[in-house]
């Protein structure tokens, strides 16, 4: 929009539910954001890239401290050190041990027909 608008844009998600999120940390440090676009790609998620994600709009006035209240959010050590924690791997490799070992096959139904059932 134009320079005059009495709002800015204080950060880009491609994801709804992360902006949900950062909406409703911003009204919890009471500044009121817009999501303009979140009508359309919650009904067509498809749109997301085409759109350029969804921007998170606030007041021209409350913009500097958006930008910092977003910024801080937290980091987990996985993420800073790239690697995952030891109860990280134990967790996947149960989960791949009962994805491909762990489900049961159906069981074997036998059918048997009725001897008035049974074509001759």
């Amino acid at each position: 929009m134009d320079n005059d608008s009495p709002f800015a844009v204080a950060a880009i998600s491609y994801s709804l539910s992360e902006a949900m999120v950062v909406a409703s940390k911003l009204r919890a440090y009471g500044i009121e954001p817009l999501i303009p676009d979140w009508h359309i790609l919650s009904n067509d998620p498809r749109l997301l890239t085409a759109l350029g994600g969804i921007r998170i709009w606030v007041p021209q006035i409350d913009l500097q401290e958006a930008v910092e209240i977003i910024d801080e959010a937290p980091c987990d050590d996985e993420k800073r050190n790239g690697r995952l924690s030891e109860s990280r791997k134990l967790h996947f490799f149960l989960a791949i041990i009962l994805t491909f070992f762990g489900a049961v096959p159906a069981p074997r139904v036998r059918i048997s027909l009725h001897k008035s059932a049974r074509p001759r």
